[in-house]
């Protein structure tokens, strides 16, 4: 689903590129899902308050950095490459939390994660060569990096004489 959700995003910022409000809008329509959501799984209405310790730092962290500095860094990513580089790094978050709950948590690294990992990374680096090889042969036959790059050199308004 945030495969799709980056190619539209890709697409809104080609017509508008404001980041921020584009941010901000889908943080707000996400919160209100969410929102709603938890509303109706979790029933214990104690499990809804936060007292002023590690929970609700954790909470709060997870808001600004999970949430809407991950949202601006992969929209600023994605004004200056193609929704299939951004989306091609959503599965090396899955190893990356392998790796951290090694390293930091004790957990133990199982067979099953260490397949799932080689076959994500080999994944990774087959699309990212076959785009650099795809974009090599782009630029060999004198198109650009996209197709859309040519009208760049056209200006926006064109005076009518």
């Amino acid at each position: 689903m945030s495969s799709l959700w980056f190619i539209l995003q890709a697409l809104i910022l080609k017509k508008y590129p404001a980041v921020l409000i584009l941010v901000s809008f889908y943080r707000f329509f996400v919160t209100i899902q969410s929102g709603l959501a938890s509303l109706i799984l979790v029933k214990d209405p104690s499990a809804w308050s936060l007292k002023p310790d590690i929970c609700l730092f954790a909470v709060l962290y997870s808001a600004v950095v999970g949430t809407a500095l991950c949202t601006s860094a992969v929209a600023w990513c994605l004004q200056r490459t193609r929704p299939v580089y951004v989306s091609m790094f959503k599965p090396l978050a899955v190893v990356v939390a392998d790796v951290i709950d090694v390293i930091f948590l004790g957990q133990v690294l199982h067979l099953g994660s260490l397949v799932g990992a080689a076959v994500i990374i080999t994944g990774f680096y087959a699309v990212i060569w076959g785009k650099a090889r795809e974009e090599k042969l782009h630029e060999d036959s004198g198109e650009g990096q996209w197709s859309e790059s040519s009208s760049e050199s056209t200006p926006l308004l064109q005076s009518a004489k």
